[in-house]
């Protein structure tokens, strides 16, 4: 059996290869088959999400007692569904806005930008969960902060190599998507704690499918 550090360190892997592999692929397909609409891709993998996330309910409920679909599934469709519709507002719009970025900049400095989103996620949490921040972790903040700053000034040079390959990117586009991404990821991580924090009842696997319901939903009416 696992210990619960090794299952830490291992899901901590497994969250760096799939960030890593989907950045990748995301810039691979925009660059070898951007006609495709990024707001469809989006939506399909919000449904996945759905689909996976009821599964694992399902999965982990028959562990301790028998449960059936009609109980996972009106676990999943209650009056607190609706309180999840702002965050999933917003994480629609970062998944769209990553698309864009990953249109306009390289995988490596896309990477190393978006890592903003620790800067939004630390003010969010300080201005509306009163969540106070060491000493140090201001200095961690501040270091990514000057290493976003180093990379987008030599992103300079990546753009005329770009030009010259004959990919068609504006870095001042992706910069800003990347800004906006960051932005409401800090937010919509922010307001999705605070609805875990308030009903603490309900599990992960179904606040999940909820959140990916919503995304479902105002993907197909918006996009």
């Amino acid at each position: 059996m696992w210990s619960d550090v090794s299952r830490k360190y291992a899901s901590l892997l497994a969250l760096v290869v799939q960030q890593t592999v989907l950045v990748i692929m995301i810039r691979y397909s925009k660059m070898q088959m951007s006609s495709f609409t990024s707001s469809t891709a989006v939506v399909l993998a919000e449904v996945v999400k759905v689909v996976m996330n009821l599964s694992l309910e399902l999965v982990s409920s028959r562990a301790n007692e028998a449960v059936s679909w009609r109980t996972v599934l009106n676990k999943w469709w209650n009056s607190d569904i609706l309180s999840l519709a702002p965050p999933a507002f917003l994480y629609m719009t970062q998944n769209n806005l990553l698309f864009v970025a990953l249109s306009n900049l390289s995988v490596p400095v896309y990477q190393v930008t978006s890592q903003g989103k620790l800067l939004t996620t630390a003010l969010f949490s300080r201005l509306i969960l009163k969540r106070k921040v060491a000493g140090t972790q201001y200095v961690s903040l501040l270091t990514i902060a000057m290493g976003v700053g180093v990379v987008l000034l030599s992103n300079v040079n990546t753009e005329k190599a770009a030009l010259r390959l004959g990919l068609e990117q504006n870095m001042v586009i992706g910069i800003f998507a990347v800004a906006c991404s960051c932005a409401t990821s800090g937010f919509a991580g922010v307001c999705f704690e605070s609805v875990l924090k308030s009903t603490e009842e309900t599990s992960l696997y179904i606040r999940n499918a909820q959140l990916a319901m919503w995304s479902v939903v105002l993907g197909v009416f918006l996009c």
